[in-house]
């Protein structure tokens, strides 16, 4: 069984969300819900549970705010966020578990199946940090984004990354010191994620860091120099939108 806390000030949401939670989800106990943060920040210090939802645009204390005061308590986060689609961006970027309002049973569900896979504490601070450093404007773009992996998840600078290899349903994420990430994203997916000036999509298989070409070679399309050595080609329809931007600067 999976003890958890609500808190949101408003009221509809709290009352919606236990009730899908106590009809859709047996595994998870409600041991209370706050309609203040700093009556559910202290519950959740006393309480100790297993998981927490809880609304981001509060009054008087945000969401965020409660998470700094229980960084070091043992307990998965589950934002509830009525944020629209380019904020959900800074959600996916750091693997952070988050629902829409209006939560969805289903998508209830499978952030329940996230959190009973129980992730590293430091890990998930890691990537709490990461999220609401984009929220308050001092990572942009983000410094660093988070892959799944076997054991849980790994967090990879985002200026370390040489290229972004896409196969079918796959990419293949390989960093400036040659290691590979392999996530279930498509090329198009990660492209969105990577969404700033410093990343160009050279063809249909290859997204590259800009700041790790070295030459560029002419041809029908084209073709990058990396500073590994590896040799990437430019699709021809991406020739001429790549000159402009090397020309510019970047």
């Amino acid at each position: 069984m999976l003890k958890s806390i609500l808190i949101d000030d408003e009221i509809n949401s709290l009352e919606s969300l236990e009730y899908e939670l106590r009809r859709h989800c047996p595994e998870v106990t409600i041991i209370g819900t706050y309609k203040n943060p700093f009556e559910g920040a202290k519950a959740v210090r006393e309480e100790k549970p297993d998981v927490l939802f809880i609304d981001i645009e509060m009054p008087g204390m945000s969401g965020f705010d409660v998470v700094r005061q229980i960084k070091d308590q043992d307990v998965d986060i589950v934002f509830v966020t009525a944020y629209d689609e380019y904020a959900i961006r800074a959600f996916r970027v750091s693997a952070v578990d988050y629902l829409l309002k209006p939560v969805d049973v289903d998508e209830l569900k499978l952030a329940i199946q996230r959190v009973s896979a129980k992730r590293h504490p430091a890990e998930r601070i890691k990537r709490l940090e990461n999220l609401m450093q984009y929220f308050e404007g001092l990572s942009s773009p983000f410094q660093n984004i988070a892959i799944p992996s076997l054991k849980g998840f790994d967090l990879v600078d985002v200026r370390d990354i040489l290229y972004c290899l896409g196969e079918g349903n796959y990419t293949t994420i390989v960093t400036v010191r040659g290691e590979k990430y392999i996530t279930s994203r498509t090329l198009k997916e990660t492209e969105e994620l990577l969404n700033n000036s410093v990343f160009f999509r050279a063809h249909q298989s290859y997204l590259v860091n800009l700041h790790e070409v070295k030459q560029y070679i002419r041809g029908s399309g084209g073709e990058l120099i990396m500073n590994d050595g590896s040799r990437i080609q430019v699709a021809r329809a991406r020739k001429e939108a790549l000159l402009q931007i090397l020309k510019k600067g970047y």
